[in-house]
């Protein structure tokens, strides 16, 4: 009987690292819709529709809105050569088509970065350089995504207006919960 492995990676992305969305034709035959292809520091993404495009773009909106204020601007560099001595190449690719679901894990004690993840890929994202990395490149994809693609993933800015408001509602449910029983603003 054949056995699956889950497959899972993890990758760092630390500082400032350059980024690329282009859209490109999957075949010669007429009808063929394109793709976004979506690199961004130690990520390539393919994004085969405008949803997995948004949800992507909507992962790192989260993460932008609930975790830039709590990151670094830059790691000292005594860290950073903990995190990323070796030869700089795209670490991940990954082909993602329709829903993907994802999660966003803001830094605590325990882990000194925020975490963002997309079905089997973890991004560790350790400063707010590497961050503006990946929002300035899911912003573009969306925007591209909105010209090329058949199905039209949402603006870049209606997904971080959405974030910020879902932050914003976390934040006021959490504090409610910590105001002793009783007591009002």
């Amino acid at each position: 009987m054949e056995r699956g492995w889950k497959v899972q990676a993890a990758v760092d992305a630390v500082g400032e690292a350059s980024w690329r969305v282009r859209a490109r034709a999957t075949g010669t035959e007429p009808g063929r819709a394109p793709h976004l292809v979506v690199r961004a520091g130690p990520v390539r993404v393919y994004c085969l529709d405008g949803r997995a495009v948004a949800d992507l773009a909507a992962a790192w909106a989260q993460a932008y809105a609930t975790t830039c204020h709590l990151l670094p601007v830059r790691l000292p560099r005594y860290r950073t050569a903990e995190i990323t001595a070796g030869h700089a190449s795209t670490v991940v690719e990954t082909v993602v088509e329709g829903r993907q679901p994802w999660d966003v894990t803001p830094p605590d004690p325990a882990h000194p970065y925020a975490a963002v993840s997309t079905g089997w890929l973890v991004v560790r994202v350790h400063d707010v350089a590497a961050l503006t990395v990946q929002v300035r490149a899911w912003s573009e994809a969306t925007a591209l995504g909105r010209q090329v693609l058949r199905s039209r993933p949402a603006s870049f800015n209606r997904l971080l207006a959405i974030a910020r408001d879902v932050g914003f509602v976390e934040r006021e449910r959490h504090a409610a919960l910590e105001r002793p029983a009783g007591r009002d603003r």
